[in-house]
């Protein structure tokens, strides 16, 4: 069967099939009684296919030396030629993937063999250590404990990171296409999913409900004399209980803008969604003319890889604000 998809992916032409047939190929290769007979299929797409497509062959590969030892030195070097790709992504990703494998079997543990797993836990005990550091300077409303310092760092990251939350909602709730939903039980933290410094800056925020998860990606368009037009995010979703709805693109986007593209899901409503999908930023490129501030007529359709978005069980848990914790804690002894 795993040799089918290999053949099938010479001849496709359609991106997000090709990941994920290559992340399938990753994922199941390597358990394989012969998996080295996987990894010439995998290598040619890292020769003949786009930045999206040979940037996911990385990742495969990469998934072959870490569960396959007796393969490891092979696919290093594979990977070394890679390093000469003139895709940022893709060179990037074997530079680390390489970097990996030369460090210790930990390392390669979680950072290769079991990637979502780890991210999950590294997110929750940050998010731990973030409830922690808010607790510990901000007032609580009993009065006791030191509370942040007006005009602190602290205290005016936690005010702006507020804003940005409550703005975003206000946008969603706002939309002609979401606000039937109403205001969502719970929105994440902002998060990056590119560099700060890339060409396009992207974060993602999770509005979810009781039996829906909205993705918001907030995208800033940092390149000059550029127009960016029908701007959507493509997600390779394989939660169970969760499946895709549609997508809401962003029409326009001028150089120095911030707009926003959703993409819903339909949730189980008994479901608490633990995994992570892989993304794809898709836009027209149009370039302005400097004297007149005109765009060109004819585009050229382009895609960025961006990195995973994850899916938490806090994402579903709704904040409860305590006035008095003692006070509550005191009453439930009681009962």
């Amino acid at each position: 069967g795993l040799l089918h998809l290999c053949e099938f992916i010479e001849d496709c032409e359609f991106t997000l099939l090709s990941q994920r047939v290559l992340h399938y190929l990753g994922q199941l290769g390597p358990t394989t009684q012969n998996p080295h007979k996987y990894i010439r299929y995998i290598y040619n797409r890292v020769i003949l296919e786009t930045p999206a497509v040979r940037a996911a062959s990385v990742s495969a590969l990469a998934k072959f030396a870490g569960l396959c030892p007796p393969l490891r030195q092979s696919v290093k070097v594979l990977l070394q030629r890679v390093m000469q790709d003139n895709d940022d992504e893709v060179r990037d990703r074997a530079v680390f993937y390489t970097n990996v494998l030369d460090s210790s079997e930990e390392d390669v543990e979680t950072f290769i063999v079991d990637v979502a797993n780890s991210t999950a836990q590294r997110r929750a005990r940050l998010n731990n250590e973030k409830d922690d550091d808010v607790a510990r300077f901000t007032d609580e409303g009993a009065g006791e404990g030191a509370g942040a310092e007006p005009g602190s760092p602290l205290a005016e990251q936690v005010v702006k990171q507020h804003k940005q939350i409550e703005k975003a909602i206000a946008e969603l709730m706002a939309h002609p296409s979401l606000k039937k939903y109403g205001r969502p039980h719970k929105t994440s933290e902002p998060e990056h999913i590119t560099d700060t410094e890339s060409e396009f800056v992207v974060t993602y925020l999770k509005h979810t409900y009781a039996d829906r998860v909205i993705f918001e990606f907030r995208v800033h368009n940092n390149m000059d004399d550029v127009l960016l037009e029908n701007v959507s995010i493509h997600m390779d979703c394989e939660m169970e209980g969760l499946e895709e709805e549609g997508g809401i693109p962003i029409k326009d986007l001028a150089s120095g803008e911030s707009k926003s593209a959703y993409v819903t899901f339909a949730k189980d409503p008994d479901s608490f969604l633990t995994g992570s999908a892989a993304c794809v930023l898709c836009f027209t490129m149009k370039e302005v003319d400097k004297d007149t501030g005109e765009p060109e007529e004819d585009g050229t359709e382009d895609e960025y890889q961006l990195e995973e978005v994850v899916l938490n069980i806090c994402d579903f848990i709704e904040p409860y604000e305590v006035a008095n914790f003692h006070k509550d804690w005191d009453d439930v002894g009681e009962l």
